[in-house]
């Protein structure tokens, strides 16, 4: 898929489930359960983002009708980290993305030259309206 199929999704924020107390930066307690929350990360400055993301099809076989599937690409940023979560997705430059999504597989350095220039940002986060806290 690298080199051959790529995509964007456009997104104004994202979600990552996090363990309570990761994002607490502690350890558990004794005896303590894990328990989970979803926390929504928004770019800051404010913007829509293209993310990074590679896909394929699958054909069909005898069993299973052919479908589509697609993965965003994630690297660690240091304030997601710090949030709970050891990834985050790409948001590329807008003025990347014709090389994006029209990439040469013999140019695959232009593609990772991309990813390694994502859009300046910082990834304000807040525990998500979506989720009541409740322990998974």
């Amino acid at each position: 898929m690298w080199g051959y199929n790529h995509a964007v999704i456009v997104a104004s924020r994202f979600f990552e489930s996090v363990k309570l107390h990761d994002l607490q930066h502690r350890s558990l307690a004794p005896g303590e359960r894990e328990s989970s929350v979803e926390l929504e990360f928004r770019p800051e400055p404010v913007q829509e983002m293209f993310l990074a993301c590679l896909w394929r099809y699958s054909e069909p076989t005898e069993t299973e009708a052919g479908f589509y599937s697609f993965a965003a690409i994630s690297r660690p940023p240091p304030e997601v980290r710090a949030a709970g979560h050891d990834r985050c997705i790409i948001a590329i430059k807008p003025e990347y993305l014709d090389t994006w999504l029209n990439p040469d597989p013999h140019r695959l350095a232009e593609q990772d030259a991309i990813l390694d220039d994502p859009i300046d940002v910082y990834y304000e986060h807040r525990l998500s309206e979506r989720d009541d806290g409740a322990a998974d």
